[in-house]
């Protein structure tokens, strides 16, 4: 079983490869915030961020549904300003004020308008500190929305993780979900998401289910049911994969969870940690903070 899985992993990457409402001000974006924080956990990580609402280019986001929500560590209250860069055309804010410390959630709204579909990475700065999160831009042609602004890419999503303190990061360029009895004869129904950086790394992420339907929960690659939270990971020359299976003589363990599947837009997202290693086990590298978001292929 364990080498059905993986092959499938495998042709997963070969197709890959062959194919709160608040008021915003920006009088001053760059003063220092009378609030004091981070954005960060005592590890240094970033702390849980999420993207809402489909974004298009060539169409200015309205409404309230399309936001980005991080997670802020409040240590002095005050007023505040967030904001991130100017990226694709567009950016996002949101000023208020803190009267509390603690964990505070904090929606930053776009300004602007995305120029072209294309997965787009934003800075974000809060007292100081920084930290990353990505925006895929979906194409507006054909939606009635208007724009179309070219530019594109193929990407379906974007994903990303740290390994130590280094930011990995990159699009979606397929997900499916089939039966892999259909592909390797081991009838278990997986969802495969395969994903590259601009430097040509490649992420493959494969979660097995029970039934044959994407459901909300926890996976992992060890444990009972067993090889159900599949991770591999290569570098930018395609010489190093690293990987965690259910191997019970492995210390190799990875944990995905599903957020949210939305089955009538068919866009999944969720989050990953762990452990990863060499085959030999002879290196083991810690994932955190990874996330993902795609739209799964009909």
């Amino acid at each position: 079983m364990k080498h059905n899985i993986l092959f499938f992993l495998l042709v997963i990457g070969l197709v890959i490869l062959n194919s709160c409402q608040k008021e915003i001000s920006f009088e001053n974006p760059v003063a220092k915030a009378d609030a004091q924080g981070s954005l960060t956990d005592s590890l240094g990580n970033c702390l849980y961020d999420s993207v809402y609402g489909t974004f298009y280019n060539g169409v200015t986001p309205g409404g309230d549904t399309a936001y980005v929500e991080i997670q802020v560590q409040v240590d002095s209250v005050g007023t505040y300003r967030i904001y991130t860069d100017l990226q694709n055309g567009f950016m996002f804010a949101d000023s208020g004020f803190f009267n509390s410390t603690g964990m505070h959630a904090v929606q930053l709204k776009p300004i602007g308008t995305p120029l072209l579909q294309t997965v787009t990475d934003f800075t974000v700065t809060f007292s100081g500190d920084t930290c990353n999160f990505a925006v895929y831009v979906q194409d507006s042609t054909g939606t009635g929305l208007g724009g179309g602004t070219g530019g594109g890419t193929d990407s379906v999503g974007s994903w990303e993780f740290y390994i130590d303190s280094s930011y990995i990061h990159g699009k979606v360029n397929l997900a499916i979900f089939a039966d892999t009895l259909s592909v390797v004869g081991a009838g278990t129904w997986a969802l495969g998401i395969n994903g590259t950086t601009a430097g040509d790394s490649t992420l493959v992420l494969v979660i097995t289910f029970p039934g044959n339907t994407i459901d909300t929960g926890t996976y992992v690659s060890q444990g009972t049911p067993a090889s159900n939270a599949l991770f591999g990971f290569s570098d930018q020359n395609g010489n190093t994969l690293f990987f965690a299976v259910n191997d019970p003589q492995s210390q190799s363990l990875m944990t995905i969870h599903i957020d949210s599947y939305n089955s009538a837009t068919r866009v999944v997202s969720g989050t990953f940690s762990g452990l990863a290693s060499l085959e030999d086990a002879s290196d083991v590298i810690h994932i955190s903070s990874g996330k993902f978001t795609a739209t799964v292929s009909p």
